[in-house]
């Protein structure tokens, strides 16, 4: 994890570098049975196998420390994914909309790339279902990811919708796409 801005305390002051994993503060004297609350924002800068990482802090004193047991505690953070689904169909009446009568298109190659959250380069193809779906599944959050498709034979590109709402100018382009949305890909 790494610091996105300077610590906060309630009592005293910190001092930290944005980019940096540590920082250091300076708390006064803490009076017996009192707290004192420091705030760190951080973001996660690797993508941890199993999706979760431990967090660990230390307090150290250069005065008396009565209790010892309570000099350092560990959180886990998770960390969550997200994903991209859709549906490629044939747009009979070139609405961008699925109607009832508009069925998916099988095997149909789509591509997303970008760059994820955590600086890693994505680059993942899937192919639709029989039913014309497709799923981009555990994806690291991202400010944006392009799909493109691999277009249908016998078929033209129609208009593309995202969460329901039809994407202007989509029509013979590639999109970009936030996570946790719903985007189809309509054909003519």
């Amino acid at each position: 994890m790494l610091l996105t801005g300077p610590p906060s305390v309630s009592q005293g002051s910190c001092t930290g570098n944005v980019g940096s994993n540590s920082f250091d503060c300076s708390l006064g004297k803490i009076n017996n049975g009192s707290n004192v609350t420091v705030t760190a924002p951080v973001v996660v800068n690797i993508r941890p196998a199993g999706g979760t990482i431990s967090n660990t802090a230390t307090a150290s004193s250069f005065g008396v420390d009565s209790d010892l047991d309570n000099d350092s505690g560990t959180g886990t953070v998770t960390i969550r994914t997200s994903s991209i689904s859709g549906k490629v169909f044939n747009d009979l009446n070139d609405n961008g909309s699925i109607e009832s009568s508009e069925h998916g298109i099988a095997g149909v190659q789509l591509n997303l790339v970008g760059t994820d959250s955590f600086g890693n380069a994505v680059n993942l193809t899937v192919n639709t279902d029989a039913n014309g779906n497709y799923l981009f599944d555990n994806l690291a959050s991202s400010s944006s990811y392009s799909i493109s498709q691999t277009q249908p034979l016998n078929f033209h590109d129609g208009l593309d919708s995202a969460a329901g709402s039809v994407i202007t100018n989509s029509r013979n382009s590639d999109l970009w796409y936030k996570p946790c949305h719903w985007h189809n890909v309509s054909q003519l």
